[in-house]
This record gives C-alpha cells, structure tokens and sequence, in this order.
C-alpha cells in the first residue's frame, strides 16, 4: 500500500515515457495486485464460497466486499457499484486531470478481471467503457462480461 499520489504519478509518468508500453505494464500491475489481494487480503473460506456459488450472487458479493474497500481501488475517488457487473470510479485519482482518446485505468480493468475469473467465472472480462480522461464528467465506468455473452 503506497500513498495515492504516488501511484498516480507513477502510472502518468509510464504513460508520458512509455505510451505504447503502458497499458501492458498497468495491465500485468493489476494482475499481480489481483494476486496479492487473493494471497493476503480474502480469506480462504470466503474465496471457497464464492468459487461454488453461482455466477451471479457470487458476483453480488465481491462486487459489495469491493465495494467496501474501494480505497484499495479508488484512493481519494468515489466508487459506486451500479450492479453485481458493473460499478464506476469518480474523481479517479490514476486519471485525474488527463485527457485521452482511449480508456487508460488498465490497472483497475485487470485487478477487476483477475479477481472475477478467479472468484466468479473464468471467462469473466472487464472492460473500461469509458474513462474520465476521455471527457466522462469525470467518471470511469466497468462493465464485466462473459465469454458466452
């Protein structure tokens, strides 16, 4: 756990020097942030729950422990789940002030898929459907799907 701030400035700086490298780095330091959280911060009893539960109450429930430690995901940011599939971070502070053509939380794309493929469904997929820097008033939005959706 590192201050917000560094963090923000971290993934600005990889995507000032690094522009077609950075999703790919943000991307893998979400997977490995996904398999620390899984290592260290969910409880084995509560992992094997969800893993036998449905697809969607097991969805519901780590969308809800999600978002009860959103600071893990959104720092000083506002997360919202709108559904069991999809939440939003506003005043995102990995984006904070940027302006971009395309979605740039990779990182948080990749901790939410890795944590619903191993939690919910292997075929889980995430995806930023749009993201603050691209002018979103200020919002990011996810949206999990599903290989057979």
């Amino acid at each position: 756990m590192i201050p917000e701030t560094d963090a923000a400035r971290l993934h600005r700086q990889i995507r000032k020097e690094e522009p077609a490298l950075a999703p790919t780095l943000a991307a893998k330091a979400g997977f490995e942030t996904a398999n620390y959280i899984l290592a260290n911060r969910i409880p084995d009893l509560a992992q094997t729950v969800l893993k036998v539960l449905p697809r969607k109450p097991a969805a519901r429930i780590l969308s809800g422990a999600i978002e009860k430690h959103a600071w893990t995901f959104a720092g000083s940011g506002s997360f919202k789940v709108q559904s069991a599939w999809s939440f939003t971070i506003t005043n995102n502070p990995i984006v904070r002030g940027e302006v971009s053509g395309v979605p740039l939380c990779a990182w948080h794309t990749a901790v939410f898929e890795r944590l619903y493929r191993v939690l919910v469904s292997p075929d889980c997929r995430c995806e930023e459907t749009l993201c603050a820097a691209q002018g979103s008033g200020n919002t990011c939005h996810f949206k999990m799907s599903f290989g057979d959706a």
